[in-house]
């Protein structure tokens, strides 16, 4: 209510983009980035060290990273489905609008995703676990007990349950991470591949804590 004063009505706020927003309820100052633009985040060796980096740098630097889901049209799901390669540009991200939730077929298995389409997610940390890149994200979208993410690194992935279960009791017992594998409490970790195959415009909103300026 006090956004839409601020911006002069209710039908203001439909057309407020993403980054105004942010600016406006945070005070930061906001960029944005395409993740599958391949000249400015190039894959070198199955990774991708340019993005990693930002995000690194980023969480360090006190910035706020929030990340939209591809659009995905019904070609791109009938190509799936057929076992083809969807495409994906940077024309398809969207600043504004809401919409349904969007899958890959995971090619004759179970949907590995249910991201929805013109919803935020946010990025809160990184680490590498038994030599993956991987990305811990909060999901504010999905019902109490569902998970949007469902491939590696998920709550049901067997990657958990190597080594005795070795690399989740690291991850559990780290002070600083909020996620449990029984209680996520809307929180999942994904790869790094996997999420620039599913996510495309990035906001990174840099925070200036009063403490400090």
């Amino acid at each position: 209510k006090a956004y839409a004063k601020a911006v002069g009505n209710y039908e203001a706020l439909q057309k407020v983009r993403i980054r105004e927003s942010l600016m406006h309820l945070t005070g930061g100052s906001v960029q944005q980035a395409y993740i599958q633009n391949d000249k400015e985040f190039p894959v070198e060796n199955f990774s991708c060290p340019k993005l990693w980096g930002l995000i690194n740098r980023s969480i360090r630097q006190d910035t706020m990273i929030l990340v939209e889901p591809i659009e995905v049209n019904n070609d791109d799901l009938a190509g799936f489905a057929e076992g083809k390669e969807g495409t994906t540009n940077e024309s398809t991200a969207t600043e504004t609008g809401l919409g349904g939730s969007i899958s890959d077929a995971n090619f004759g298995g179970e949907a590995e995703h249910s991201f929805q389409q013109g919803r935020l997610y946010s990025i809160i940390l990184t680490r590498i676990i038994d030599g993956s890149e991987v990305v811990l994200m909060h999901d504010p979208w999905s019902q109490p007990g569902e998970q949007a993410w469902k491939g590696d690194w998920s709550i049901g992935s067997s990657k958990w349950d190597v080594n005795n279960g070795e690399y989740l009791d690291e991850v559990e017992m780290d002070e600083t991470i909020s996620w449990k594998r029984e209680y996520p409490a809307g929180y999942f970790w994904i790869p790094l591949k996997s999420l620039r195959k599913y996510f495309n415009s990035m906001h990174l909103n840099k925070l200036f804590p009063k403490e400090k300026f």
